[in-house]
This record gives structure tokens, C-alpha cells and sequence, in this order.
């Protein structure tokens, strides 16, 4: 059978105090909310916090990884453009500056006759 919270020997016990209006709201609030006491309402509200802060710290270390994925994403694609000039410079056997042009250029698209 586990042990409760309370039993274990890695348990801590975290007290503070708090200004009077405070814990007259926070009673109002244990109360609509039915928990049986202010200390498991504040508990509750603890581990609920840390939770979220949790959540948090995951959904700005995804954003940070997102970034990095994106800034990645640019110089592959930088190389691969640079890598393409120099492949059509080469097969069209014509400068980088006429074959960057032809990459640049807008592409007339022509209706197909049916």
C-alpha cells in the first residue's frame, strides 16, 4: 500500500503566512468550492500553480525549440538556392549573376489549349 504524503519521509511541510484579507478570501473560496479545509484548498491551489508554471516552462522551451527549427530551416533553404545558381550557372553553362536572374525572373505560365 503507498504511503500518503503526510507519512513519507520526503515530504516537506511549506507554511506562510498571509495578510487577514487574504485568508478571508481564500476561506470564501475553500468553501464555495467545498474543500473540507483552507489548508488542503491552499495546498490545492499550490500544486496547481507549480503545475502551470509546468506547463509553462514546456510551452516556452517548444517555442524556443520552434525558433531554432525555423532559423535552421532559413539557411537550408539559403544553401539550397545557392546550391541550385550554381548547378543551372553550370548546366546552362552560364554566370551565377544570369542563372540568380533566371531563378528570380517570374515564370510566365501559359494557358494549355484544349
Amino acid at each position: 500500500m503507498p504511503k500518503s504524503i503526510k507519512s513519507s519521509l520526503s515530504s516537506s511541510t511549506i507554511s506562510f503566512r498571509v495578510a487577514p484579507h487574504i485568508s478571508d478570501e481564500a476561506m470564501r473560496r475553500a468553501t464555495e468550492s467545498g474543500a473540507t479545509s483552507i489548508h488542503i484548498f491552499a495546498r490545492e491551489l499550490f500544486l496547481s500553480a507549480l503545475a502551470n508554471l509546468t506547463l509553462e516552462d514546456e510551452f516556452r522551451q517548444l517555442k524556443d525549440d520552434l525558433r531554432d527549427v525555423s532559423l535552421e530551416i532559413l539557411e537550408l533553404r539559403r544553401d539550397f538556392y545557392g546550391l541550385l545558381v550554381r548547378l543551372l550557372a553550370s548546366l546552362g553553362e552560364i554566370s551565377l549573376s544570369e542563372a540568380e536572374q533566371t531563378l528570380t525572373a517570374p515564370v510566365p505560365f501559359e494557358e494549355e489549349d484544349d
